[in-house]
């Protein structure tokens, strides 16, 4: 977050708070939502890696329960959550990365193919 830190005075940081994390700019995240432009694009690919996780052990489950889980508990309320806190729309590109992957999680599950036909 400082451009040029004092190498002292961050010495005597660390010396006095012992255990203390100092962070790069682009590591900067608070409650989980980035806290910096540079980070935004991470954060979106950490939450398409998690959605991707669970798209590949979702056919072991029952339709209903798949659904259930991506609807309630991994994707869509940290995906809301995250875009309620960032301006998601400066990364369309992951953006269009996460779309695909929902879709692809949840096209077996809901027929999604045979809609289209």
């Amino acid at each position: 977050m400082l451009n040029n830190p004092d190498p002292e005075a961050l010495a005597e940081i660390v010396r006095l708070l012992p255990g203390i994390q100092i962070l790069e700019s682009s590591e900067l995240e608070l409650l989980g939502a980035p806290l910096t432009a540079e980070v935004l694009p991470t954060a979106l690919e950490a939450k398409i890696v998690e959605v991707r996780r669970l798209a590949l052990r979702l056919p072991l489950l029952k339709s209903h329960a798949s659904l259930f889980l991506l609807k309630n508990c991994i994707s869509i309320p940290k995906m809301v959550y995250l875009h309620r806190c960032v301006p998601s729309w400066k990364a369309p590109t992951q953006l269009d990365s996460f779309d695909v992957v929902m879709r692809e999680a949840l096209s077996p599950g809901v027929n999604y193919e045979r809609l289209q036909g």
